[in-house]
């Protein structure tokens, strides 16, 4: 009986292949949708969870307060979010973590990370690695599978390394590294370590990412950090005793700061006007398994937990929206084979037997659905895998939530989009039947409400993604006070030696005579590769912080920086390299200098800086942060040159870059020529915005689809509705043009409605998202009123094509077959 089922499913399936293709795939589409959605937001809160110590894995954080009364925000979830009145850092000093395990029985293990670039060096491979360097206890501490070499000893020596088996293969083939040696490079010292053990990569999901492993004694200026418990330069994990309360240990570790951090308190309480009294120094705690999505703190590759809430809702809504669709379109299908009904009842067909065959039939497409959804996702999934910057796996037998969900949905859309014709038609009268005459009559009520649902959705993403597009066009096109454009940004790889300099110096004497680059410039730290801060004091006595770096005589002629008053740095003013520098315009201001040049700057202890240039404002942050103060020195002393900036002539691109390579391998042969372009790096800073912008922009690509089907429903019950009104008026001497009208005008009417109430809404939501930005498009006025027109057309255009094929198949109908029994 079942492959009687089928059969017949199969057939009907072919008699009506364009309601039964759209039926099918829309599901299908909603499902693929939802499943990728799924995967992304599992992955974002599955962050570090699989370490089998998570549950008692800490990451401490400084705390300071920024102004009185000033208190830490949660999201909806429970994780921190950025506030201004609190400034909180993943860095502390060095020798905290030894301390808080000698003062603290709770503590059962601390392990302190931080991170370098190195290069490593084996026979004629020279490569750079990201190196973490890390306590001995490690790999007890976290679970990274070791799969070579004692996790208890591999890291008990300054000179052992672990590697993974990707770089180890990269450096010694498919021999056995263990115990072999690898030259590694700090600076312009090269020192041998011996490869101990072998560790599993870490997944995507860890917060945690290396290449290779080794000793924090390797640390540059490791003895003399010991001793500085004013230097926060490495992070620090503990992993506490079971039954410890981290809110209890918190509390404890307030006496303890006090003690060791009274310098960095006073440093506090001079610079804001707080008091010992208002707590402006702490240290708390993030459990491991809540760092990605702890926005509170500055941390690569931070998850958004607003971000995921809306995904979710968006993503739950299409897939409601989508089973709807469904359900319409089979029940619009199934309203043409009344008579089939009548047919199967007079060749001896039961109640039971039509209303089994209804629902089989209903079961089986949306089997069908499902499987087509499930390839779909494994087609898309990487292309989204692209759009969203991560390395999502569907495996369904790891994955039984998965299974589960597709289960639930399967015999709920199959038992309603089969149960409600099926009660219908097992109880109509046979000769009823087979006059094409039932009490089965569409009601259109409920996927009105649903289409207007559908397209409010489908409005919203229009405008928002609109929005985020003119908003990312917006920074890209915004005139960020440098030429980004044709420019190298080089790596040295000489750490804190003065091996940079002379690195710069040898490449730009190297390039002189070359017509392809323009300029050679070196800088402690480029665009979005981090900075230095330092304090300095306005006339009226208060205290501000600027950010600071170390630049050369060439670095304004590089990126095209201009002077709004004063001079640059000049070889032929010695005493510029110790007393003068350049400072920008929000300095200026926030100073309230009326005269800046030759102005003193209160600088570091008993120390002022003369002023000799005023630059005009430049982004060297991301448009998403205010104009801030900066002030560019060439004191080797105070920084040294760990980037080395080229600029390209125009049109001589790929001519300039082999240029380039060639004196880079004579003036540094033993270096791997590493580099990025520096419109590139700026770009990086907007990652996560344009990763939003992506997945919101695939959103309404799905929502507008379904959306689509959801009208090319409606319009089907409509026009079956209406059959015997359309015949009456084509009889009485109506047009196509005014059938067409008559069904379009309601369509026409919720399309409207949709786009009235999704307009404010997205109007809201983007003026929130774009308060990210200190430097955004405007919405008030033409403009936001251009972006709203335009979806409004598009929504027309889209509702229009999709309901006007039902429309003009109707009208095009021969009115007898619809009045043939009147």
């Amino acid at each position: 009986m079942l492959k009687n089922y089928i059969k017949i499913a199969m057939r009907n399936f072919m008699r009506h292949k364009l309601y039964s293709f759209i039926n099918v795939f829309g599901l299908a589409a909603g499902l693929a949708f939802i499943i990728l959605i799924y995967l992304f937001i599992r992955h974002e809160f599955s962050y570090d969870r699989f370490h089998e110590n998570a549950a008692n894995i800490y990451r401490l954080n400084e705390r300071e307060l920024r102004k009185a009364g000033g208190q830490e925000e949660k999201d909806l979830l429970g994780y921190y979010k950025t506030t201004g009145d609190v400034f909180k850092s993943a860095y502390l000093p060095l020798p905290l973590g030894p301390a808080l395990k000698e003062a603290f029985p709770e503590v059962q293990q601390y392990c302190r990370r931080d991170y370098s670039d190195l290069v490593f060096m084996q026979d004629n491979k020279v490569f750079k690695e990201k190196v973490m360097l890390t306590d001995a206890g490690f790999f007890q501490v976290f679970s990274f599978p070791v799969l070579d070499g004692d996790p208890e000893t591999v890291l008990n020596e300054k000179n052992k390394i672990v590697l993974t088996p990707e770089i180890a293969r990269k450096y010694f083939g498919r021999t056995n590294p263990i115990g072999k040696s690898l030259t590694v490079v700090f600076g312009n010292e090269e020192k041998l370590f011996t490869v101990s053990g072998i560790a599993a990569a870490p997944p995507s999901n860890s917060s945690l990412q290396f290449s290779a492993v080794m000793p924090i004694e390797n640390k540059t200026n490791y003895d003399q950090n010991m001793e500085r418990w004013g230097s926060f330069n490495t992070t620090l994990f503990l992993e506490l005793a079971d039954g410890t309360s981290p809110a209890a240990f918190e509390s404890k570790l307030k006496d303890f700061s006090r003690d060791r951090f009274q310098g960095t308190v006073d440093w506090i309480t001079s610079r804001t006007g707080l008091t010992a009294a208002d707590d402006p120094f702490s240290i708390t705690l993030t459990p491991l398994t809540g760092i990605h999505l702890d926005a509170s703190v500055d941390w690569p590759d931070t998850g958004n937990t607003r971000n995921i809430l809306i995904l979710s809702g968006i993503a739950l809504l299409i897939l409601v929206i989508a089973c709807l669709n469904y359900i319409a379109l089979a029940l619009t299908s199934a309203s043409g084979r009344v008579q089939e009904v009548g047919v199967r009842k007079v060749l001896g067909s039961s109640r039971t037997q039509v209303a089994r065959q209804f629902w089989a039939e209903a079961q089986f497409l949306v089997l069908v659905s499902i499987l087509i959804g499930i390839l779909l996702t494994r087609l898309f999934l990487p292309v989204f895998n692209g759009f969203v910057k991560r390395e999502l796996v569907l495996n369904l037998l790891q994955q039984p939530g998965i299974l589960i969900a597709l289960a639930v949905i399967a015999l709920l859309t199959g038992l309603v989009a089969g149960g409600y014709p099926a009660a219908v038609f097992s109880r109509s009268k046979p000769v009823t039947a087979l006059k094409g005459h039932s009490t089965w009559r569409l009601r259109p009520n409920f996927m009105r409400g649903t289409v207007l649902t559908q397209f409010t959705l489908s409005g919203f993403l229009i405008i928002s993604s609109l929005i985020m597009y003119r908003q990312m066009q917006f920074i890209n096109q915004q005139d960020l006070g440098y030429n980004k454009e044709q420019v190298l940004v080089l790596e040295t790889n000489t750490g804190w030696t003065d091996e940079g300099e002379r690195l710069k110096d040898q490449l730009r004497n190297e390039l002189a005579a070359n017509n392809e680059v323009l300029s050679v410039s070196g800088t402690t730290s480029s665009f979005n590769r981090g900075w230095d801060i330092n304090g300095y004091e306005t006339p009226d006595g208060e205290n501000k912080m600027t950010f600071v770096y170390r630049i050369d005589y060439d670095y304004l002629k590089t990126l095209g920086i201009e002077l709004a008053d004063g001079r640059n740095f000049s070889p032929d003013n010695p005493s510029d390299v110790t007393e003068g520098i350049l400072v920008n315009e929000a300095l200026v201001k926030d100073m309230n200098l009326e005269s800046p040049i030759g102005a003193k700057v209160p600088w570091r202890k008993d120390h002022n800086q003369t002023i000799i240039g005023v630059m005009k404002d430049y982004y060297f942050m991301s448009l998403d942060s205010k104009m801030m103060p900066v002030v560019l020195h060439i004191n080797p002393e105070e920084g040294k040159i760990v980037h080395i900036l080229v600029k390209l002539a125009p049109g001589q691109l790929p001519e300039g870059m082999q240029a380039v390579e060639k004196a880079w391998k004579k003036v540094a042969p033993e270096k791997p020529f590493e580099y990025t372009f520096l419109d590139e790096d700026v770009a990086g800073q907007y990652e996560s915005y344009t990763r939003w912008m992506n997945i919101v922009g695939i959103s309404t690509i799905f929502a507008i689809f379904i959306a689509c089907l959801g009208l090319f429903g409606l319009a089907g019950i409509m026009a079956v509705n209406k059959t015997k009104e359309i015949g009456i008026r084509k009889v009485l001497g109506a047009t196509v043009a005014n059938v067409v009208g008559l069904l379009s005008k309601e369509f026409v009417l919720i399309v409207s409605i949709a786009m009235v109430i999704a307009t404010p809404a997205a109007w809201y939501a983007m003026d929130k998202w774009l308060g990210n930005f200190a430097n955004h498009i405007d919405l008030g006025g033409w403009g936001f009123a251009r972006i709203a027109l335009t979806a409004v057309a598009a929504a027309a255009l889209i509702a229009g094509l999709t309901v006007g094929a039902q429309s003009v198949k109707a009208a095009l109908g021969n009115p007898v077959d619809s009045l043939r029994d009147e």
